[in-house]
């Protein structure tokens, strides 16, 4: 503004009569073009900026997460035994022991069943190892004294000689033993306890899961207290 100021005040003192006086106007334009030129060059970076954004845009992590669990699904899937022989192997050298009795009947039923898992069941056996270190007659005494300790609220279900005996609501007793139907008879004898209100009550404790030096589990009462 300061540049057109003065060149309008330039223009004004010369004499009409100079000629192409009025040319002089076109150095106003000198003042538009780094005007211009800033212009261009800032659209131009905003464009690049954008087209660069777009290029360096990282994915969700979600979608990350998804793609990740579906490699290590697939290489799961795909290390699963398939013959008796290599489940047997392979369950030696997870657990360093031989597999319980009736391993060759499940093997088969899970291969009948098309189930996608015959060798990755690491953490029920995490969930089992505290009770490794009890005694069966010592685990068996425990789960008979909370059943028969006053106010209880168990339920029981029972496997007998391969028959099902549950003490339960008719509704959750049909439905248990509809899920164990094909597989009774290949069952140990075995009482199974089942909490029966909505709280957890008994608990193992984590720093002590075999108790007491005897070998005694800890069962800890932690119904009817706020949640």
């Amino acid at each position: 503004m300061a540049a057109l100021a003065a060149l309008a005040q330039t223009v004004s003192l010369l004499p009409r009569s100079t000629r192409a006086r009025s040319l002089l106007y076109v150095f106003v334009l000198c003042s538009f073009f780094p005007l211009l030129k800033t212009d261009a060059a800032s659209r131009s970076r905003h464009i690049l900026v954008e087209k660069l954004s777009v290029a360096k845009q990282t994915r969700h992590p979600i979608d990350i997460l998804i793609d990740n669990s579906s490699e290590e699904l697939s290489t799961i899937l795909k290390r699963q035994s398939l013959t008796l022989e290599a489940a047997v192997v392979e369950y030696r050298k997870r657990y360093c022991r031989n597999p319980p009795p009736g391993f060759d009947r499940w093997f088969q039923y899970a291969k009948e069943h098309q189930s996608v898992l015959i060798d990755d069941f690491d953490s029920i056996t995490e969930s089992l190892k505290p009770f490794w270190t009890v005694t069966p007659a010592q685990l068996r005494k425990n789960i008979e004294d909370a059943l028969s300790a006053q106010d209880s609220q168990l339920w029981t279900f029972r496997i007998q000689n391969g028959s099902f005996e549950i003490e339960i609501s008719q509704w959750m007793g049909a439905e248990i033993e509809k899920m164990l139907i094909d597989v009774l008879p290949n069952l140990p004898d075995v009482v199974v306890p089942i909490n029966s209100i909505d709280e957890p009550r008994v608990m193992i404790p984590k720093d002590s899961p075999s108790g007491d030096t005897t070998g005694n589990v800890f069962f800890h009462n932690l119904s009817k207290r706020p949640i």
